[in-house]
């Protein structure tokens, strides 16, 4: 039979050093320190893109909701939502209970263009636009 190798391995060779560590280390946070932000912005624009989104999901079911019943559902954002999530006859809702009149820090704002209502949606402490 062959002989089995010493099972002994010299301290040396038996683990990393404290400078290899630290220099892993610091080449971790340095990448965390590159990537982060973008990741953070990316959900930013993200959540910005659903806000508009169900802007554009309000203002179909305001549409949907005139061609019905021939009158828009109401005066203000809260008048509108409470109506297109109301079920009428059996018939399922305009919107689904999970639309709110905020979104992301902002606000919904009912608008009229040319008789017809639109809804947008902007950050709080933004213009109008």
């Amino acid at each position: 039979m062959g002989r089995r190798p010493s099972a002994s391995v010299s301290s040396a060779a038996a683990g990393f050093t404290l400078t290899e560590l630290l220099v892993v280390l610091a080449l971790i946070v340095v990448l965390l320190a590159l990537v982060t932000p973008r990741l953070l912005s990316a959900k930013a624009r993200a959540d910005e893109k659903l806000c508009h989104a169900q802007a554009a999901l309000i203002t179909q079911a305001i549409v949907e909701y005139r061609l019905d019943h021939g009158e828009d559902p109401g005066q203000t954002i809260d008048e509108v939502l409470s109506k297109l999530k109301d079920k009428e006859n059996g018939r399922a809702a305009y919107l689904d209970d999970t639309v709110e009149a905020t979104c992301d820090g902002g606000g919904f704002t009912l608008t009229s263009e040319g008789g017809a209502s639109k809804v947008i949606w902007q950050k709080n402490g933004e213009k109008q636009q």
